[in-house]
């Protein structure tokens, strides 16, 4: 995505809208942590699910924003399309944020929650913080020239679509027994749906 973003002067754009936005998510770990008992399972757990949802709704503003505004266009879309880059950038602060809460309920509660999960479960997750890293890396634009334009597209697109994956492994599952997981599970079928069509009509 091209550096120049008509939106950056405020701080609902550009590495400002980052900026902000990992600030929230910072402030929201550190007030649950001071506001809850630390000592508790349950507080780890809340933290998880915050972070886990925050995340959902940033990756999918990302992953679905050029899709959006392709079907869609209007003032939110042409912002989203925008601040595509910053949107994913701020989810990758967002689960990295999820992964400190599974680390700290592991370590600190003594509750392993990556052997829970299974040992499939668990590798996949490990490759998709492999891909966020990775993304994550090249959003900048002193890093993006790292790799060369194809395989910097191959690597983002491969990477968005494991993402989705994951997200949707985690939702799909509680459709009818979570009206949260059913929300979420339909914005995640309509984005990859969505993207899909619009990659037909474009002819990719």
């Amino acid at each position: 995505m091209q550096s120049d973003n008509p939106y950056n002067k405020n701080y609902l754009s550009g590495w400002n809208l980052t900026k902000t936005i990992s600030l929230l998510l910072i402030a929201n770990v550190i007030l649950t942590l001071a506001l809850l008992d630390i000592k508790n399972k349950e507080t780890i757990s809340i933290l998880i699910r915050s972070t886990a949802k925050f995340s959902f709704v940033l990756f999918i503003m990302a992953f679905s924003a050029s899709s959006y505004y392709y079907f869609f266009k209007n003032s939110i879309t042409r912002w989203m399309l925008a601040n595509r880059r910053y949107l994913g950038v701020a989810f990758a602060v967002s689960h990295y944020l999820h992964l400190f809460a599974l680390l700290l309920m592991t370590f600190y509660i003594s509750f392993n929650v990556f052997e829970d999960r299974g040992l499939f479960t668990t590798i996949g997750g490990a490759i998709g913080y492999v891909f966020i890293t990775i993304m994550t890396i090249t959003s900048f634009d002193r890093t993006k020239n790292l790799i060369n334009p194809k395989n910097w597209k191959l690597v983002h697109t491969i990477g968005g679509y494991y993402l989705w994956i994951i997200f949707a492994k985690s939702y799909l599952p509680n459709l009818l027994n979570d009206p949260i997981a059913a929300l979420f599970a339909i914005v995640a079928v309509t984005a990859l749906l969505l993207k899909l069509l619009k990659n037909k009509k474009k002819g990719k």
